[in-house]
């Protein structure tokens, strides 16, 4: 079962992350097999990105960890980064290449320097939230993390969110209920 896909910057080729613990590479016109399968996982592939300049792919597992991945050849170029006691289910890449951020059902969202595997930043962590948290979307800006975070449906509870904002030069970190930040963006809107 595939479990996530991405496309590459200059959409030319789209990544597959699946419960065989691997990764594969796909032409974006004819559907062939380019690369792959990447293997080094020990467990299903639940996120992947591609470097901003397509040169590399990042996966996190649900072994708890992630790797960098030369895109053409499939090669580990660094990695395995250790640190998140569950799964990570949540990877991407800073604008510029240097940072790497992963997101946990421990609860905790990691920066890591994209080549060495040091934790630059956090854990952010403080989700105490019933259930697993699945960190569900990261988007990264030079000194900014944002994060969705939710409760898996499917434990007796409604889909719950929770937003996530850190400055990542002054460790300052911000949580809200998701949707207390709809309101206020529906507020907003209205204006």
């Amino acid at each position: 079962m595939v479990h996530i896909s991405c496309i590459c910057p200059d959409s030319t080729c789209i990544v597959s992350g699946s419960s065989d613990d691997t990764i594969r590479v796909w032409d974006a016109r004819t559907g062939e097999i380019v690369v792959g399968p990447f293997e080094g996982h020990t467990d299903l592939v639940r996120s992947v990105a591609y470097s901003p300049d397509g040169t590399c792919i990042i996966s996190g597992s649900y072994d708890h960890t992630i790797r960098v991945w030369d895109a053409k050849t499939g090669k580990v170029v660094a990695g395995p980064f250790k640190g998140h006691t569950e799964s990570v289910t949540s990877v991407a890449y800073s604008p510029d290449g240097t940072c790497i951020v992963s997101g946990s059902y421990d609860q905790s969202i990691r920066v890591w320097n994209a080549k060495t595997g040091e934790v630059v930043a956090g854990p952010f962590e403080g989700h105490t939230d019933l259930g697993q948290i699945s960190c569900n979307t990261l988007l990264m800006a030079p000194a900014l993390l944002l994060a969705l975070m939710s409760t898996p449906s499917g434990y007796g509870m409604p889909r719950q969110g929770r937003l996530l904002l850190a400055h990542l030069k002054a460790t300052l970190v911000r949580s809200c209920q998701l949707h207390t930040l709809l309101m206020a963006l529906a507020c907003f809107w209205l204006l």
